[in-house]
């Protein structure tokens, strides 16, 4: 139940975004600055972090090594879609001569930025480690994801783009559905596992 919550809500505000951005408006830079944070932490980050908790229920070895290598890519994904999402909003403040980080916004999504890429290179050093469990990881990786949907949120309230486009409704409503897939994340990563039996 968690699992299917987590990524229809996820989904389902990413495609609601990805729409205004990219098909109800004329395409500009900016359009895909909310377009690529929703695939990072509406997408792929659920999609990393549900494979790692299905990975801590499987006792078939090479189930657990696809959910191990799924989590990877996943995240590897998040750091792409992060950088180009960051870049062209920084890039397009810049082309209008616009000050940088002046926003609750703004300071809450350098922070998710930051905590992900230290926990994304905190991860690829033990990769290749016989044992990669770490409690750290896993518990800096909530963190950061929680951020990151503090930071969506915020920006569907920091500046004009989420007021016209989604109106007073709207944002309140994807705001609800985002609290909702990263609730139902965070619950199913940290919900108690009974391994399946080896097949």
């Amino acid at each position: 139940m968690f699992k299917v919550t987590a990524f229809g809500a996820g989904v389902g505000v990413t495609i609601w975004i990805g729409y205004l951005a990219l098909v109800a408006n004329p395409v500009v830079l900016f359009s895909w600055h909310p377009v690529c944070f929703c695939l990072a932490y509406l997408v792929a980050t659920p999609s990393a972090i549900l494979a790692m908790s299905d990975r801590r229920r499987e006792s078939n070895f090479n189930k657990r090594t696809a959910l191990l290598d799924w989590h990877v890519y996943m995240q590897s994904l998040t750091i792409v879609l992060m950088s180009i999402g960051f870049g062209v909003i920084y890039y397009n403040k810049d082309l209008h001569n616009r000050p940088h980080f002046q926003t609750t916004h703004s300071y809450v999504g350098v922070a998710a930025f930051i905590c992900y890429f230290i926990n994304y290179l905190g991860g690829m050093l033990k990769r290749d480690s016989k044992n990669p469990k770490d409690a750290a990881h896993r518990y800096f990786g909530a963190l950061s994801f929680l951020l990151s949907g503090t930071g969506i949120v915020l920006g569907f309230y920091s500046g004009g783009w989420g007021k016209t486009n989604l109106g007073p409704s709207g944002q309140l409503g994807a705001s609800v559905l985002v609290v909702i897939a990263h609730i139902a994340t965070v619950a199913y990563m940290f919900s108690p596992k009974k391994p399946s039996k080896e097949e």
